[in-house]
């Protein structure tokens, strides 16, 4: 079936699942309203989070399949809340899948002496992660 024409009727499934579908569509906002129409409680999403694009690509963390011709859609969290609030008044969005700084640095190949004084802060929660790898969405009905 089509994610924005559903063959099912009003309020069928207590959830759905929409895991890395809205990057693929060429409507994500029909998929969403569509979704809307089925789902008695909620709705679950996950997309790539494309915010940093770019500091993943430098880190050599870029998803190569984010660069496949199928990815349609590129979501950061606030223009998946802006798409999303067209719909739903409670919903959140979360970052999600941090990369650790001194795992950045190691692989970007930094000071040893560096590694671990950044490590250290990790550890006592002084830093927080610099990049997150997908987007997650609880959408409430």
């Amino acid at each position: 079936m089509k994610a924005d024409d559903l063959k099912f009727p009003d309020d069928s499934f207590d959830t759905i699942l929409l895991f890395e579908v809205l990057e693929h569509v060429n409507d994500p906002y029909m998929v969403l309203k569509e979704s809307k129409r089925v789902a008695r409680k909620n709705i679950l999403i996950t997309v790539p989070n494309c915010a940093q694009f770019n500091e993943l690509r430098d880190s050599g963390l870029t998803y190569e399949h984010m660069l496949e011709k199928d990815h349609v859609n590129f979501f950061t969290k606030l223009n998946l809340e802006n798409l999303i609030s067209k719909e739903f008044k409670s919903f959140k969005v979360k970052e999600e899948e941090p990369t650790e700084l001194n795992q950045l640095l190691q692989i970007s190949g930094s000071s040893k002496w560096l590694n671990a004084l950044i490590s250290f802060f990790n550890k006592i929660k002084n830093i927080n992660p610099l990049l997150y790898y997908r987007l997650y969405v609880v959408i409430d009905i």
